[in-house]
């Protein structure tokens, strides 16, 4: 029978966690702190220019902060933040003499592969929604301190608000889960390219989105020659159940179930490399 505890030992994957963060403490401090400072600024800048305003009777303006933009703010940065931390995982592997030290530590593959996911995916994805929630609070005071803009109203969220209520539970979940898919291709990308990791990802990417334009450009002129000009895209959807569009449906696919193939193949490529 196979041996599980070849795979996975907990005091062993343990340890490997331990030694990471206790190695590269300095590291991780210091990103956090200029993560704070970043989202701070940024915060302000998107609280100034997302701020609108309504005219009272007396014609004095009231201005107000939608929640809905910190929402979205809260998601694009994430986005931007996570590749910029899982794009820079394995940074062993872009020398060969940390290549050789990485690669001795007394752990499976597929432990060395989970410390960084937790590391990286779902430590920094905590981190991250606190640091954003206590910056806008932050700069929310700060903005009211200093009475940028008089009487601005600015909503109340809680820590975990991220979400508008409106959003189904399907849609949340394919969400995190299209999140998950997008992490996935990045540790890809971290094990698989030696150097310029962030350059190459964004080129790759670049190149399959352009690679699926092109095949849907395809796809219109053989199916309807007589309704599409030059690069036009034409396609159609059905409602499904619950109000869904089928080509909803078609990404929510593809975004749910991606890390199921790529975090498989990130295994192996990391495997390749202790061969």
């Amino acid at each position: 029978m196979m041996n599980f505890q070849h795979y996975f030992n907990f005091n062993r994957f343990f340890k490997l966690l331990k030694f990471d963060i206790s190695f590269n403490t300095k590291k991780y401090l210091i990103f956090i702190g200029v993560l704070i400072i970043v989202l701070f600024i940024l915060d302000l800048i998107l609280i100034d220019t997302g701020s609108t305003f309504r005219v009272l009777e007396n014609n004095d303006r009231e201005y107000f902060y939608r929640k809905r933009d910190y929402q979205s703010s809260l998601v694009i940065t994430f986005l931007v933040t996570m590749f910029l931390v899982v794009s820079s995982a394995f940074s062993a592997f872009r020398k060969k003499e940390s290549t050789s030290n990485y690669l001795l530590h007394p752990a499976s593959t597929f432990e060395k592969l989970l410390v960084q996911f937790v590391i990286r995916v779902l430590l920094f994805s905590m981190v991250f929604i606190v640091v954003f929630w206590a910056d806008f609070k932050l700069a929310s005071f700060t903005y009211k301190l200093f009475n940028f803009k008089d009487t601005i109203l600015i909503p109340n969220f809680a820590l975990f608000d991220v979400f508008p209520h409106y959003i189904k539970l399907l849609d949340k979940t394919a969400i995190i889960l299209g999140i998950l898919s997008f992490a996935s291709y990045l540790l890809l990308n971290a094990v698989h390219f030696k150097k310029n990791v962030m350059l190459k990802t964004i080129v790759l990417f670049g190149i399959f989105a352009l690679s699926i334009f092109l095949l849907n450009v395809m796809l219109s002129h053989l199916f309807l020659p007589n309704e599409v000009k030059g690069f036009d895209v034409k396609v159609y959807h059905r409602y499904l159940e619950n109000g869904l569009r089928s080509d909803q449906f078609c990404t929510y696919i593809i975004g749910i179930f991606s890390s199921l193939f790529l975090l498989p193949l990130t295994y192996f490529k990391l495997k390749e490399k202790q061969v």
